[in-house]
């Protein structure tokens, strides 16, 4: 066994002893006990309509984008009437999550709320953005981002096969007003990347610790620098360039998660990740005021410094004359803790945007 390939079997190990331990701070990390039948939530005061084969049937529906069967959950308030138009909200789960992460955590208290008349009544969609082939890096399968990439076209398995697909069997709001797309980490940059894409569709945008700006460097180059430099990345070719770091574990580099969403080799990565950078977007795609709503939440201390590209990516979005709400967990880290912190506050932002975009009488 060669130095190289001993080092990498050494890296892989070290990883997955850190997240079997909780060393490395993750979202995947399944944060408390919950009510369950076959996995996920019961007495629920709302429906949680079940299209994926994680409890016992296989009810997944068909993507002829990706050409493979996909997981899908949709949530129906309590409240939810056939004969009335439903306000929505996508969910884009986070990396190494399943679909069903926030029906298992997070579903059983918005339900209550919902019941309770402390939320509007809201139809939740899950979509699945786990990778349809089975490719890695190192120890990881690839991160889709929900990105249409080499990897597979996610962002049109979402917008053309999900968004119909709901749309047509219930009685769904047709004003971009009325749609939110929301995720956490990975699942975070992604609904911002495509509320901003769809704005003439939905209405808000609600990231918690995404990666809102990937050509974000402090004043050293680096990732991971909290003096932002205002100059936008434009050097990929290095992808031994740490983009996090966990304690004591060894980092995590750029060509880990960047490819292989994209070549990294190509003289022209640059144009392409800015396509697909929320902060670039908001300028590229000419965002005007009123046009998105834009809820950022991180935590001060995020390991992928995605703290850093909040800030940018919120300040932007300001100067843009964008409705932005900004919320720092003063003590977060990249964590199910800090998401959970955040998460009080998303919800209000929710609830308000709402309150304020009800059609006039």
């Amino acid at each position: 066994m060669s130095a190289r390939t001993m080092t990498r079997a050494i890296a892989r190990c070290l990883i997955a002893l850190a997240l079997l331990a909780g060393a490395i701070h993750t979202p995947t990390a399944i944060a408390g006990p919950f009510r369950i039948m076959g996995g996920v939530p019961i007495n629920l005061k709302g429906e949680l309509i079940d299209l994926t084969n994680e409890n016992g049937n296989d009810n997944r529906i068909w993507s002829d984008t990706l050409g493979a069967y996909r997981n899908l959950y949709i949530y129906l308030p309590p409240d939810y009437d056939p004969a009335k138009p439903s306000k929505v909200m996508f969910w884009f789960h986070a990396f190494l999550q399943e679909t069903s992460w926030f029906a298992k955590n997070s579903l059983s208290e918005i339900d209550a709320k919902m019941a309770a008349g402390e939320l509007p009544s809201v139809v939740l969609v899950f979509p699945d953005g786990s990778p349809a082939t089975k490719r890695r890096r190192l120890s990881f399968p690839a991160a889709t981002m929900f990105m249409d990439s080499e990897l597979g076209n996610y962002e049109t398995h979402v917008m053309e096969e999900v968004w119909p697909l709901v749309h047509e069997r219930y009685n769904l709001s047709n004003r971009k007003e009325d749609h939110i797309f929301a995720g956490a980490s990975m699942g975070g940059g992604s609904a911002m990347r495509m509320a901003i894409r769809y704005r003439d569709k939905v209405g808000a945008g609600i990231s918690v610790f995404g990666p809102l700006d990937l050509r974000y460097q402090d004043n050293r180059g680096r990732y991971l620098g909290n003096v932002p430099l205002d100059v936008p990345r434009s050097n990929f070719n290095r992808p031994k360039l740490p983009v996090a770091r966990f304690g004591l574990v060894v980092p995590i580099y750029l060509g880990q998660f960047a490819e292989p969403l994209f070549n990294l080799r190509d003289p022209h990565v640059a144009s392409h990740i800015a396509a697909q950078n929320p902060k670039d977007m908001l300028s590229d795609l000419n965002v005007q005021p009123g046009e998105l709503s834009v809820f950022v939440g991180y935590g001060r201390y995020d390991e992928y410094n995605f703290d850093s590209q909040g800030k940018a990516f919120a300040n932007r979005a300001r100067e843009l004359g964008l409705q932005t709400e900004e919320v720092e967990d003063r003590w977060g880290h990249h964590t199910v803790r800090t998401a959970n912190h955040i998460l009080p506050s998303a919800l209000d932002f929710i609830r308000r945007y709402f309150s304020e975009n009800e059609p006039t009488p």
